[in-house]
């Protein structure tokens, strides 16, 4: 699984790279972790790839790593980002030379399939080992619902009901996102909508489980809600995980009880 971190420095800011097969930070995002010895033939290839779809620079922005600046790195792949033709700064995924993972094609489809939704990141491109996507620069949805939980019940709960809607039509689409009962670094509040990154463990599933994850999170494992009767809840998710129908509906219904306001009125 790849934890993707993104920066919170200005979607501009940055050293910029030209793809050149010579530049010693197009050698260490294109080639890591074998940078030093790359063979060439992989650099050119993957630097075709960026070329042909409009990638234009690359971008030094981010958290160190080794001496250069990247948005993210996880177990299979780092993410950097880049000036496209368009105008538009994007996020690149690159896929690790020592990955496990030998494409990034099913994520690249996955991220395609929802595009719909408007809940994933836009794409530019995507192929074997490399995906152009949305720059996302914004607040964790966990650190976002405490806040509305500190501030405003009637601003929380709204948040709520719109992230459980949106999760409630993504499980019909049959699209198990995976981690989603750790949201953090997944799941993000950008304004007044979600989106959620890193989806190379998704998978098709009659039976997907994102909205039990992340209800299960919020109001059992967390301390977002305070004190509520859980076996209710873990009640509604069995629902749920039979006749989403009524499942969510029961879950509509939690969010909009008096017991449910009474637990979080403290905050």
């Amino acid at each position: 699984m790849d934890c993707e971190v993104y920066s919170e420095e200005g979607t501009m800011d940055g050293k910029l790279h030209l793809l050149d097969p010579h530049d010693e930070y197009i050698r260490f995002t294109l080639c890591y972790p074998f940078h030093r010895g790359c063979d060439d033939r992989i650099i050119s290839g993957r630097l075709g790839f960026l070329s042909l779809r409009g990638v234009r620079y690359l971008i030094e922005s981010g958290k160190d790593i080794m001496g250069f600046r990247v948005l993210g790195k996880g177990y299979s792949s780092i993410i950097v980002k880049a000036l496209h033709r368009s105008g538009d700064v994007i996020a690149v995924k690159i896929r690790r030379l020592d990955s496990r993972r030998g494409s990034l094609e099913l994520e690249g489809m996955v991220l395609d399939y929802l595009q719909p939704l408007h809940i994933v990141p836009r794409i530019y491109f995507w192929g074997k080992d490399v995906i152009g996507m949305e720059y996302i620069e914004c607040e964790s949805v966990v650190e976002y619902l405490k806040r509305m939980a500190e501030t405003s019940l009637k601003k929380f709960i709204k948040v709520l009901v719109k992230m459980f809607s949106n999760l409630y039509i993504l499980d019909l689409f049959q699209i198990d996102h995976g981690e989603l009962n750790r949201p953090h670094g997944h799941m993000f509040w950008c304004g007044d909508h979600l989106k959620i990154i890193d989806w190379e463990s998704a998978r098709y599933r009659v039976n997907p489980h994102n909205l039990t994850m992340f209800a299960s999170y919020i109001f059992i494992r967390s301390s977002i809600v305070g004190i509520i009767d859980k076996d209710r809840v873990i009640g509604i998710l069995k629902v749920y995980k039979y006749d989403k129908t009524r499942g969510f509906k029961l879950l509509l219904d939690l969010l909009g009880s008096h017991e449910f306001s009474s637990t979080i009125d403290r905050y």
